[in-house]
């Protein structure tokens, strides 16, 4: 294996370096990945990739030679065999472990090793501070945690000492102080929160609400020019729905209302259907699933901890397009092998979630860059072939790690809570993978689900992450000494090639957008904002979910107009497909909230304050997708704006007309006493063409001129910080990038940092 000395770095968003390494590392990994490992995994000793893979590697192996994982009857019969093997597949960048492996393993004694944490919390004060702790625990190592608050009794019930309680919402504002002061991962991670309450709760409108209310209070702030706090930032919600209460939603009218309305404002909450999530439980005698980690994928006991790794899918899949199925066998049962030693290896951050994550070794391996497969496969995201090759791919990674598992357990033995679960082990294995004949012990109660894969899916140089769709054709890199450098995803540009729409590429990179290419190689670049409908994404999601041990961490992407109903028949139909869960995301939710600071009965003003003769104005050029133009804002005395003018030099005769008539319109109202935030709600988000990429670092992309005044108008005079897309609603805290959506978490498309779980 080869190691070359690269120089990297790292620049925030306005082109100043954040960081710069020389690190010795492969010569076929992009300087993204390389910079991305220099920045999170390297240990303070390392400087260079092969040490960090030793460091990791040489771990795990000692601890399986000293457990008897190697010998004539196992999947490896010595530890080189199995190192070499292990070592081949992360220089190759075939598949990786979650973050905290790189973080931790073969640094410190207390060897956190896991992503996700899964803990219970009962009603007394012990328990529910106790939770908090081990927060600030997880997150220190890089980890994330989930917990189900309906045990919890609900407000304003009677306490034993004559008392009334405070309820479940008051504790969460606890439990989102740790997380936004422990910093996940020193200055690795965010922290990653997961909270859950059954709709059968007292209190579940509170909770359903809460941070759509928090949303609402940080606008009004905002504009007022005021500061506060917000509450509810740091965690992501989930509500737990029943069978019952999916098939009888006329008697749940109120509840699932508030949800969906609470989710199509804010992204929040997702839910979960808790019946379904249980039917696929090894361990029912064990106890219930009552919680999942931050991101949702993993499903288990509380009290309860797994580690993940993901496989780099188009490693496997050959220029014709067809799947190298050996290979990626090879590749599931050395990372079993591995993960399931990082279960021994690992230290963990309570005394019963160490005894029940090695009484019951639940393992989380998935597979990632999905989307940039089906693109080198010529199958559209969402089609018929798309669907068949996931079932084909996911069933297979199943039925191969549990075969892997069989073997560790003749070997090492089952996990220990198989016999008196052994009844519904064995059903939930055999009627996933359609097995025959008798199972004679398994080693993991879970095996399989799917993450977001953030960070690793960099390190592995993925253009697409976990189970999504690719996000956006075309990717922005910030440059040292400013500017940004636009690349086109490399599997899209091969597609046009291999189609002969050459001269789309050029376009592609230059604007954003298709332009003169087929209706099927349309649909085959279709992206999750532009193309895809809901749907798509739900029949994927259901053509993997059936093969997975946990759920699937995606979420499903709905566009800036996409109404409230449109969110109730999100998730009526993924319960329909036999999903987990689901969390849905409208474009630009978390910047077009309604304001709620005014009363609905105060009279409108209807009285036109006119400018002044003379008065100052702003002139801003502007470029969007190659088409420049100006928009003029003129002020009153106390330098608001009153007017706006734009005009656009190429946009042609009928564009301009239209501009300059709704540029008199808008004038108007802002002079009859509209407030500008009106507009911006309205019009910010708004997609026609001329759109595409624009000059301006704060606004990287534009979905028409319309989108772009107002975003403009609103980073100018409510002084904030815009960002493009599908997003957050906040940018990194390490080097100031864009934060994006990864299934239900967030990573910075500049330097990787994650605020997820893997």
């Amino acid at each position: 294996m080869q190691y070359v000395d690269r120089k990297v770095s790292i620049v925030d968003d306005k082109g100043a370096v954040v960081c710069e390494w020389v690190v010795a590392a492969p010569p076929k990994w992009s300087d993204t990945a390389v910079s991305i490992v220099a920045s999170k995994y390297l240990a303070k000793h390392e400087n260079s990739i092969e040490q960090m893979f030793d460091r990791v590697v040489n771990a795990i192996t000692e601890k399986g030679e000293e457990l008897g994982y190697f010998t004539e009857a196992s999947v490896y019969t010595n530890k080189e065999e199995f190192r070499a093997a292990l070592l081949e597949i992360l220089y190759n960048q075939e598949g990786s472990f979650n973050s905290p492996v790189w973080f931790n393993v073969g640094v410190r004694k207390d060897c956190a090793a896991s992503a996700c944490f899964i803990s219970g919390i009962e009603d007394d004060m012990d328990s529910i501070m106790e939770f908090a702790n081990l927060e600030a625990r997880i997150f220190k190592f890089g980890g994330g945690l989930g917990g189900n608050l309906s045990n919890i009794r609900s407000k304003n019930a009677s306490l034993s000492d004559g008392g009334t309680a405070s309820g479940p919402t008051s504790f969460m504002e606890v439990y989102d102080a740790v997380a936004g002061i422990v910093k996940s991962g020193g200055k690795t991670r965010r922290a990653a929160l997961m909270l859950e309450l059954e709709a059968t709760h007292p209190d579940i409108l509170d909770f359903v609400t809460c941070k759509q209310k928090e949303e609402h209070k940080a606008r009004a702030l905002r504009h007022s020019g005021l500061e506060g706090t917000v509450r509810f930032q740091n965690a992501n919600l989930s509500v737990q729905l029943t069978d019952d209460f999916m098939e009888n939603l006329e008697d749940n009218e109120e509840v699932f209302d508030a949800i969906c309305k609470a989710a199509w404002d804010c992204g929040d909450p997702g839910v979960q259907f808790i019946d379904t999530i249980n039917l696929f439980n090894t361990c029912p005698e064990s106890g219930r699933i009552r919680s999942s980690n931050p991101c949702g994928e993993f499903l288990f006991l509380d009290e309860s901890a797994c580690n993940l790794a993901s496989i780099n899918l188009l490693k496997f899949v050959r220029a014709d397009g067809s799947f190298k199925y050996a290979a990626y066998t090879d590749v599931i049962c050395t990372l079993v092998v591995a993960m399931d030693i990082i279960v021994e290896l690992a230290t963990y951050p309570s005394e019963k979630i160490g005894e029940n994550s090695r009484r019951f070794r639940p393992l989380g391996l998935g597979y990632s860059n999905l989307g940039s497969v089906l693109m080198r496969r010529d199958s559209p995201y969402g089609s018929v072939s798309a669907i068949e090759f996931v079932e084909n791919i996911t069933e297979h990674l199943h039925k191969t790690a549990f075969q892997t598992s069989e073997i560790l357990a003749k070997v090492v033995g089952p996990f220990e809570g198989y016999q008196e679960n052994k009844k519904d082990v064995d059903s939930v294995y055999r009627d996933q993978l359609r097995l025959e004949g008798p199972i004679n012990g398994v080693r993991n109660a879970q095996l399989t689900l799917l993450a977001p894969t953030g960070t690793i899916s960099f390190m592995m140089d993925c253009d697409t992450f976990g189970i999504e769709p690719e996000f956006s054709l075309v990717k922005y890199k910030n440059l040292i000494g400013g500017g940004v450098i636009k690349t086109v995803n490399k599997e899209a540009e091969a597609a046009l090639k291999r189609h002969s729409f050459e001269a789309a590429v050029a376009t592609l990179k230059e604007t954003g957008e298709l332009v003169g290419v087929s209706e099927d190689v349309e649909r085959l670049l279709a992206t999750a904002m532009k193309g895809l409908t809901w749907k798509n994404h739900i029949d994927m999601m259901a053509a993997a979910q059936k093969y997975l041990s946990g759920a699937i961490s995606k979420t499903i992407n709905l566009p800036s107009t996409a109404t409230v109903q449109d969110v109730k028949d999100v998730i009526k139909y993924a319960f329909e497909s036999g999903l987990k869960s689901v969390t849905v995301y409208r474009d630009g939710c978390k910047g077009s909230q309604p304001l709620t600071t005014g009363s609905k009965d105060s009279p409108e003003k209807t009285n036109r304050t006119r400018m002044a003769d003379t008065r100052a104005a702003l002139t801003h050029k502007f470029s969007i997708g190659g088409h420049e133009g100006y928009l003029t804002v003129g002020l009153y005395e106390d330098g608001t704006p009153g007017e706006i003018f734009i005009s656009c030099s190429k946009a042609g005769s009928t564009l301009s007309g239209l501009l300059s008539a709704f540029s008199i319109s808008v004038s108007i109202g802002l002079q009859c006493g509209t407030p500008l935030q009106t507009y911006i709600d309205k019009f910010s988000h708004v997609e026609f063409q001329p759109n595409g990429i624009t000059k301006n670092p704060d606004i990287r992309f534009a979905k028409s001129i319309v989108d772009y005044v107002f975003r403009w108008m609103d980073v100018r005079f409510n002084k904030t910080t815009e960002t493009s897309g599908t997003h957050s609603g906040e940018l990194c805290q390490d080097c100031g990038g864009l934060m994006v959506r990864v299934g239900a978490c967030s990573l910075c498309t500049n330097c990787g940092t994650s605020g997820g779980c893997s």
